[in-house]
């Protein structure tokens, strides 16, 4: 990632969790109404935008680097699909449901952790 992409990123995340604390302290306030719902979804606008910083960086990638991105998002959403579907399968049992709101941290994350195993791969 380059230097204006990883600013653009990293001021989507820093809008983000503002935005979350924004929801937090507003939400209860405004209870009942629509505002409630607008406080909810509104840390979501950083986060559209950060999608599309990422996704414009990819399309100027060289093929070698989107290479090593795209099999890092494959090992992300292989290792985050089995992860949920075996919690599911196992809430069966009577484990707690798991919690959708950690679907999109553990992309980033199992992401993250698939980058750094396939560059290695081409170092």
């Amino acid at each position: 990632m380059n230097k204006t992409v990883s600013k653009k990123f990293g001021l989507a995340m820093l809008a983000y969790v503002l935005t979350i604390f924004l929801m937090a302290s507003l939400r209860e306030e405004y209870a009942g109404t629509v505002w409630y719902w607008a406080f909810t979804i509104l840390p979501m606008v950083p986060v559209a935008y950060a999608g599309t910083v990422l996704f414009k960086s990819v399309m100027e990638m060289d093929e070698l680097i989107r290479r090593i991105h795209t099999e890092a998002i494959v090992f992300s959403a292989f290792v985050t699909g089995f992860v949920t579907f075996c919690w599911s399968l196992m809430s069966i049992a009577g484990m707690p449901e798991f919690p959708a709101i950690w679907v999109m941290p553990m992309l980033i994350a199992f992401w993250g952790l698939g980058l750094a195993w396939r560059k290695r791969k081409y170092e």
